[in-house]
């Protein structure tokens, strides 16, 4: 099976303006929470994004500043996106001259134009048009606490957080999708008789940002009878007192210890297997 094919058994569930997917499996329950960010949040008073990693500046953002951002192969360095309001004319100009203040969707001042910037993609919206600013940053800039991956660790720092009841905030808030592991695995071509002990798990994935990988996924959290098992992540992620596999495409499976180990040997088989043929 090549990428192609699976891309087709897992729908894109991420647009750069987070569009809301028409997938009927999508979660909706639970009520939000403004304890958790739905985006990661600039920390610095005053945030320098640069043209590349060690760059001139290009504008600047302040704390509070929700971005999306993505780790690079610099360890000190993310990726930036940042959404802006912008006027009519800039969005036809398509860009926005230095000196100018940015602001946010609320009209609020977010930070300040240094060089005149084009608008990586944009949203005419009417009398309310946006574009999305991109850069570099440094990661030490970002809040640790608006980040998805810590966010999960603080979650499962408790036991009793390792549960559907204890993570359907998150995955409600940032639009995982659902699947029955039994409806994926008859989709694939793989599928052995060997993996129906596999057959009541629940996965709920989440994409990658479209600033990165789109179409692959970022992150997802397994679940058996309610109970969370195993989490599949790209990005940073440790868990105390869990078991670690390596999976292909840079993966990492993280298997928590109230997993049946029959059944984590399977699992880890499968993840091994899918990944493999997902990376051919």
């Amino acid at each position: 099976m090549n990428r192609q094919s699976l891309i087709m058994v897992i729908p894109s569930i991420a647009l750069a303006f987070s569009l809301e997917s028409c997938d009927p499996n999508r979660l909706k329950r639970g009520n939000s929470s403004n304890q958790i960010p739905l985006k990661e949040e600039i920390l610095k008073d005053t945030c320098y994004v640069y043209d590349s990693i060690g760059g001139n500046a290009l504008f600047s953002i302040y704390a509070g500043t929700q971005i999306e951002s993505v780790p690079t192969d610099n360890p000190e360095w993310n990726e930036l996106a940042v959404t802006v309001a912008i006027s009519p004319q800039e969005a036809s100009s398509n860009e926005i001259e230095e000196g100018k203040n940015l602001t946010n969707q609320e009209k609020e001042t977010i930070g300040q134009v240094y060089k005149t910037q084009s608008f990586w993609d944009k949203d005419k919206n009417g009398s309310s048009p946006l574009g999305i600013l991109r850069g570099f940053i440094k990661r030490s800039d970002i809040n640790t606490k608006s980040i998805l991956e810590n966010i999960i660790k603080e979650r499962c720092a408790s036991a009793q957080n390792q549960t559907m009841s204890g993570m359907e905030e998150i995955v409600s808030k940032y639009d995982f999708v659902y699947y029955q592991l039994d409806s994926l695995l008859t989709n694939l071509d793989f599928y052995t008789e060997e993996y129906k002990d596999l057959s009541d798990i629940e996965e709920y994935i989440l994409e990658d940002s479209w600033l990165s990988d789109p179409g692959a996924d970022r992150l997802s959290l397994l679940f058996l009878q309610e109970q969370l098992i195993a989490i599949v992540h790209k990005r940073p992620l440790e868990i105390a007192n869990t078991k670690r596999i390596n999976l292909p495409g840079g993966r990492e499976m993280i298997i928590l210890p109230q997993l049946n180990e029959t059944i984590a040997d399977k699992l880890i088989k499968f993840k091994t297997e899918f990944y493999t043929s997902f990376f051919d």
